[in-house]
């Protein structure tokens, strides 16, 4: 594939074969393993979830439009982001701020817009390693409402592991593992599977304390909140490994 600038791949629209519109570009992979220094994989947002479009059926780019060899449905589901660099979520944060900016002004405005309020935080910070793919719903949501959700959610799946409550003014109040979904009837509340006390962090939170959290607690996610405990975000066990990796 000839050199392309990252801000003309993030956002662009992703046709398959058929000629059918997919989705668009959420990010830009590398797989270190296999090489560290050629993009190896596009994520692409889609109707039904994040799926892994491979370098190698990706025609020439032209006009800021991604075209494949391939049928949308021989695209795998994202199910882990492990094992992959993501330059947006990545690298994106250790570039000059005027690169930067200019990368994000080519996003689309939602992609836009998520990734400049993750920027804001310091990298080694539990805000700075959080990302905003996760699943909310308000105390008195039942647990068929939270099924409804799960399958219109379109983020990647291994972000989610637990269902989060919040009040109207994004407070939150409780959390729900999938699996009291699974062993509950759907007319349910979610405020009844929550337990009394859940564990958050503070957004200031260092990495370290974040990483201790996880073992301590046996976590598959963190919720973390600003100093008016509105969630912010959340982070997941595969956010946890790569801290712990960035350390070896």
């Amino acid at each position: 594939m000839e050199q392309i600038a990252l801000s003309t791949i993030i956002g662009a629209p992703v046709y398959d074969s058929s000629g059918e519109l997919a989705g668009h570009v959420r990010e830009v992979a590398i797989s270190p393993q296999v090489d560290p220094n050629h993009i190896s994989d596009f994520i692409v947002k889609s109707r039904d979830g994040d799926r892994l479009v491979s370098l190698k059926s990706v025609l020439p780019m032209q006009d800021r439009v991604v075209r494949t060899k391939d049928k949308f449905l021989e695209w795998p589901h994202l199910v882990s982001s492990e094992g992959l660099l993501l330059l947006e979520r990545d690298l994106l944060g250790d570039l000059p701020r005027e690169t930067s900016d200019e990368i994000l002004e080519e996003m689309e405005p939602e992609e836009r817009q998520e990734v400049a309020e993750l920027l804001a935080f310091q990298e080694n910070t539990a805000a700075g390693r959080m990302t905003n793919e996760y699943l909310a719903l308000p105390p008195e949501a039942t647990v068929n409402d939270a099924i409804n959700r799960l399958r219109e959610f379109e983020g990647a799946t291994d972000t989610i592991s637990t269902i989060f409550l919040v009040e109207s003014d994004e407070k939150l109040v409780g959390s729900v593992p999938l699996v009291a979904l699974v062993l509950s009837t759907p007319d349910t509340k979610l405020s009844t599977l929550s337990p009394e006390h859940v564990i958050f962090c503070e957004a200031d939170v260092s990495e370290s304390e974040v990483a201790e959290m996880f073992d301590k607690y046996n976590l598959q996610s963190l919720p973390v909140v600003n100093d008016k405990m509105h969630l912010t975000g959340i982070i997941t066990a595969d956010d946890v490994i790569s801290i712990l990796r960035s350390k070896i």
